[in-house]
């Protein structure tokens, strides 16, 4: 069987770090053939295995140009090509390409916290592009389970069995005897609403409260203007410069060295697909207080401290905080947890997934 990867929309953040980790274990099923589709200006963030083949696609690249090529020039490419299927890296497919199945890399209900039209459009698209690619598909992958019924909701509820979780994983190998930075915390995320920064803010003003030399790094990219600027006020009127360091946007190896060396690590979303930080935190061996909602508990189960989002959940974060920063024995017992739960997650077991549907097609 030759498989099409159309790779398109892979250009950073999870996306890049799912295909980069997967590719490597699709080919070496000796059953099948695999092309992987990019755009030009995205090959150098793809790891690409010898026996895997590249095309390059060459047009001007944008959101609505690269949604009318896959739909309009992608079909022809795939047959050229001799394809068989279409592996689609993203949550809607190339309708009339061979066999089309996607992979749902984003929780559309983002649209919740959408600050402008042009937000509202975007994600808009993105739901009914997915639902239709549900409709359209014999089958469907996501990245996480808990966002299926949104997707199949209303009269596209029938397609939920269509659609198969394949997760993420994480094959760090566990760090308990890495030097931490003393009374460390760290946080990872684009400025986004949803990123819910404020409580963040106001727990670790707490924390500096009670220990002035706590430090905070946080590691993302001021995409939200509006977000960034509400930061940079909260840490001026609180006098917490010296506290917080932001590094801007960081190559995935850099991420992971922050996360085996921080203290803790903290987590505020209010909506997120696959939480991969998260995961990648437990299996560094570092303690996690996040939020208690439905896409924590499917990463972390019980393996990490959660905090109830109501009135006091700036309070209660901070003191889960304190906790794991000044009790030893609670921070080991939690970073063991972590690690247990992390071993559950393999890209071996990801792939078999993925390969067991994509046969499926024949």
């Amino acid at each position: 069987m030759h498989v099409l990867i159309n790779a398109l929309h892979t250009k950073t953040g999870g996306g890049v770090v799912y295909l980069n980790n997967l590719l490597p274990f699709l080919a070496q099923d000796k059953d099948m053939q695999f092309t992987l589709l990019l755009h030009e200006n995205d090959v150098k963030n793809i790891n690409l295995p010898k026996n895997v083949s590249l095309h390059k696609a060459t047009f001007k690249p944008g959101f609505w140009r690269t949604l009318l090529w896959e739909q309009f020039v992608l079909p022809f490419v795939a047959r050229k090509l001799k394809a068989d299927v279409t592996l689609c890296n993203a949550n809607y497919v190339s309708f009339f390409s061979p066999r089309p199945i996607g992979i749902i890399h984003n929780n559309a209900q983002v649209i919740n916290y959408a600050q402008t039209r042009g937000q509202k459009i975007y994600w808009h698209a993105i739901i009914w592009l997915t639902r239709l690619s549900m409709f359209w598909c014999r089958r469907m992958l996501s990245v996480a389970a808990h966002i299926i019924p949104f997707y199949a909701s209303g009269i596209f509820k029938g397609t939920a069995p269509k659609v198969r979780p394949a997760p993420p994983a994480c094959h760090l190998p566990a760090s308990h005897n890495t030097q931490r930075t003393h009374l460390s915390v760290l946080a990872i995320g684009d400025f986004y609403v949803q990123k819910n920064y404020p409580v963040l803010l106001q727990a670790f003003k707490k924390v500096v409260d009670k220990f002035p030399e706590a430090k905070l790094t946080i590691i993302g990219r001021p995409v939200d203007k509006t977000v960034a600027k509400q930061i940079a006020h909260f840490i001026r009127r609180n006098q917490l410069t010296e506290s917080i360091s932001f590094t801007g946007p960081q190559p995935h190896p850099e991420v992971i060295k922050h996360l085996r060396h921080t203290s803790v690590y903290i987590n505020t979303s209010l909506v997120e697909c696959f939480n991969m930080p998260v995961l990648e935190a437990m299996a560094c061996g570092t303690p996690v207080v996040a939020l208690d909602l439905p896409f924590q508990r499917e990463v972390a189960d019980h393996a990490i401290v959660t905090i109830k989002n109501d009135e006091t959940v700036a309070e209660n974060m901070a003191s889960a905080i304190v906790k794991l920063l000044t009790d030893q024995h609670h921070w080991q017992s939690q970073s063991d947890a972590g690690i247990a739960r992390a071993k559950h997650f393999t890209w071996r077991n990801t792939a078999q997934i993925v390969l067991k549907n994509l046969k499926g097609l024949a």
